[in-house]
């Protein structure tokens, strides 16, 4: 098995005007990249630099709370006092706009944790407000190209020496955090040098949203020493992408410890680790694409809570190995595709007690299948995901168009529709500057464009746009080969409603990353038959009477989706009649994740239902098609499930699959290991509405 994105993403470089990045070796900064001069204080200094931006304006927004007269007062979504006591999460009214750090093609030497410093980052929610709910978003860290950026841990660095567990680079100081959105760590190399056993290449972090992409973890120890490469052990880490990502050396390849919420990797290579590829211990993640070469255990599943999902992974011990390739102690594991080589098994289950044979595991559910109805084959749909589209092309800096040059704003006042759509019309790559772009009718985007790097603006509508529900902020229209991709957006409060952000309108393929719309549905396709990618895309739906409006509609596409978060809508992801294979998904409220209608086909792999309302809507509908869906619930309480797990109709008969008849997580919340339902006569037709009314 072949890495297959590591062609992705080799020259990054953006226009010597762009607001959005700070380029680190620029002054003020004039950071070395030779590798001679320590570059740690620089670089701690600029984090706490972009972090206090939203430290002021989250405090600013306080303030303006504290001083509406009324004791009872709705400043916006989750912003809000009750009794005169603020009681919500707390957010800038207006998101602060955070440059991305860039660093040119290089060595960086650092000799301590890069990270920030400040320790003000609480929550402003008194149920929250101690120190560890930290406001640690929007930390975005690019490289120009993986093999060319490195940052290098100096050689013997004091603090790094064995037991001591340090990172190299570090995304979080304090315990946990809920609105930790938009972090990326992206096209680098992080090298922990010679000599530091202690070391800890990368600890991520991030909530709904963010991503590491594009990168290689390495220990230059001739003996491989280290701690870990990437580490996500901090409480409510959830909805990060892993993405193309190489370790070699280290004790532990990837460490993943959260209980609640949910992370997944893809296209994952691991080499030379001395304990273990992978350590799981109750988190619930997928992982796809895993190279893995070693005589230690690729993976080892231990905590009772854990929920895994491995799917197409190849599993070599060059010298034979006296361990199973897969060892799992404790938890709940769905495998699917797997190859092994050279191991003493292909999995050994609860200490030997169930085991294969090294060689070839087509599919294993530990905890059973499920299905309402007899005679359903005991399989999922094994649909096979091809690799993302390859977008090395798009960084050819004679094709990037600025929609400020056309006019635009960004001010958020000034209509900048006219603007935008100039330099769509124009074609190439379209890129905004930092900003907030009002937008009073529908953007089209035509065959020529084929980028659209938002550098996580924001987005603007009147209020008058917000209840249209046949509306859109972007329209993809005509056809072409080449597909387009949109990518780094973030946007709350003043883009709100129903109207959807893209609306489809062609069959040309389109690739849709690093999308958070915090408050409206992201996506419906008006022909069928096309194809999308999307990788670590949010949609929340806010305000109530907003949420019958589907977060993600998908009519006959064929779909493949990797860390989706749609949130509070009723119909959170409707497939009617299409193919949708979706690796990772956390949902919040009451809505069904995924709804399949007429003949459609779902492949759901992994991801965490959060905070139901004990509601009677399932978490899968399947009327007449073909589904199959493993998951897990979580929440804060007795009264946040989903009592009706899965409810399939077949030629007219309603069955349901209800949360007590299925194995239990932690009390009162509960697993679905495997979920099977194919429909004996599929209904071919495409579009028929959203399977059910229930508000």
């Amino acid at each position: 098995m072949q890495n297959q994105y590591l062609a992705e993403y080799q020259n990054v470089c953006f226009p010597q005007n762009c607001r959005g990045i700070i380029d680190v070796t620029k002054p003020p900064y004039s950071l070395d990249n030779t590798g001679k001069k320590d570059c740690t204080a620089v670089l701690c200094k600029l984090l706490d630099e972009l972090l206090k931006l939203q430290i002021e304006a989250t405090e600013a927004t306080m303030q303006h709370l504290l001083a509406i007269p009324e004791p009872n007062a709705v400043l916006a979504f989750e912003n809000w006092k009750i009794n005169g006591v603020v009681d919500g999460i707390v957010f800038p009214e207006k998101e602060p706009q955070v440059p991305a750090l860039y660093f040119p093609n290089g060595e960086y030497l650092v000799t301590d944790t890069i990270s920030y410093s400040l320790d003000k980052l609480q929550n402003y929610r008194p149920t929250q407000a101690v120190r560890g709910y930290e406001l640690n978003r929007r930390i975005v860290m690019i490289g120009q190209s993986r093999t060319g950026t490195v940052i290098r841990l100096q050689d013997n660095c004091k603090g790094f020496e064995f037991g001591n567990r340090r990172p190299v680079i570090s995304y979080m100081r304090g315990e946990r955090s809920n609105i930790a959105w938009c972090n990326y760590f992206e096209n680098m190399t992080i090298d922990i040098g010679s000599g530091n056993p202690g070391a800890i290449g990368l600890v991520f972090y991030g909530n709904n949203s963010g991503a590491v992409r594009n990168v290689t973890i390495r220990s230059s120890d001739s003996e491989h020493r280290g701690a870990v490469g990437i580490s996500l052990t901090k409480e409510i880490n959830s909805g990060c992408c892993v993405r193309n990502v190489e370790i070699d050396g280290f004790d532990i390849g990837i460490e993943v410890t959260p209980t609640r919420n949910y992370m997944t990797f893809d296209t994952i290579s691991l080499k030379n680790q001395q304990k273990y590829g992978i350590y799981i211990e109750q988190s619930i993640v997928s992982f796809h694409n895993l190279h893995y070469v070693g005589d230690m255990a690729a993976v080892f599943v231990t905590g009772a809570l854990g929920n895994v999902v491995i799917t197409d992974a190849e599993l070599l011990s060059p010298n034979g190995s006296l361990y199973p390739a897969l060892r799992i102690d404790m938890g709940c594991v769905f495998l699917r595709n797997i190859k092994t080589s050279g191991f003493k098994k292909a999995y050994s289950l609860y200490w030997g007690e169930t085991a294969a044979p090294d060689g070839w595991v087509e599919e294993f559910s530990s905890h059973g299948v499920y299905s309402p109805f007899d005679g359903s084959e005991a399989r999922s749909m094994n649909i096979p995901c091809p690799p993302f589209p390859d977008q090395t092309d798009l960084w050819n800096q004679q094709d990037w168009v600025c929609v400020n040059d056309f006019g635009a704003v960004g001010d958020g006042i000034a209509d900048d529709t006219a603007a935008v759509q100039r330099a769509m019309d124009h074609g190439g790559t379209i890129w905004f500057q930092p900003g907030y772009y009002l937008l009073s009718d529908t953007v089209t985007v035509p065959p020529q464009v084929r980028h659209v790097h938002f550098m996580n603006c924001e987005l603007a509508i009147p209020e008058s746009r917000s209840t249209d529900e046949n509306d859109a902020v972007f329209a993809i229209v005509g056809e072409s080969d080449k597909p387009l991709l949109m990518e780094k957006l973030a946007s709350r409060d003043m883009l709100y409603g129903v109207i959807r952000l893209f609306s489809h309108e062609s069959t040309r393929t389109i690739h849709l990353r690093d999308i958070h719309a915090q408050c409206c549905p992201v996506y419906v396709n008006r022909i069928p038959g096309g194809t999308v990618y999307m990788e670590d895309v949010v949609s929340t739906t806010a305000n109530k009477k907003y949420r019958h409006q589907p977060a993600f509609h998908f009519i006959g596409q064929t779909v493949y989706a990797q860390n989706l978060n749609p949130e509070r809508s009723m119909h959170e992801i409707i497939n009617d009649g299409g193919l949708l294979w979706l690796m990772g998904f956390k949902t919040e409220g009451d809505g069904p994740l995924c709804q399949t209608l007429n003949g459609g086909c779902s492949d759901i792999l992994g991801g965490t239902i959060s905070i139901g309302t004990n509601g009677l809507r399932p978490i899968i509908y399947n009327e007449n098609s073909n589904v199959s869906a493993v998951l897990a619930t979580n929440g804060y309480g007795t009264s946040e499930i989903f009592p009706v797990a899965v409810e399939e109709i077949r030629n007219g008969v309603r069955r349901v699959i209800l949360h007590s008849e299925l194995p239990t997580r932690f009390d009162p919340f509960y697993r679905l290991p495997l979920y099977v339902g194919r429909a004996a006569q599929p209904n071919k037709k495409v579009g028929g509405g959203f399977g059910f009314d229930l508000y």
